[in-house]
């Protein structure tokens, strides 16, 4: 099953954890990932301390993703094509 998936939706990051294929919203395309738990941190989200599930997307692209007590998007992390990061935090 391939599912759509907006990584900076609020309503279904949960969703991402338990996907191998997802389709690029961008292109249309399909796109193979896998998911790694690694689990409990505290990350920085909108100026405080929160607790959060860390999750790895690896494949065709990959992204960090933390996840807060309600399994709400609450942080994403990835590279640039020029080794630089980008971090988006979710209030």
């Amino acid at each position: 099953m391939t599912t759509a998936l907006s990584i900076l939706s609020r309503r279904r990051p949960k969703a991402a954890v338990h996907q191998q294929v997802v389709l690029n919203i961008l292109g249309g395309s399909q796109m193979r990932i896998a998911v790694r738990d690694l689990g409990h941190e505290t990350v920085p989200v909108g100026g405080r301390n929160i607790p959060a599930r860390h999750c790895k997307i690896t494949g065709d692209f990959e992204r960090d993703l933390w996840l807060d007590a309600r399994s709400a998007l609450a942080r994403v992390q990835f590279a640039g094509k020029d080794g630089s990061f980008s971090v988006d935090e979710l209030k």
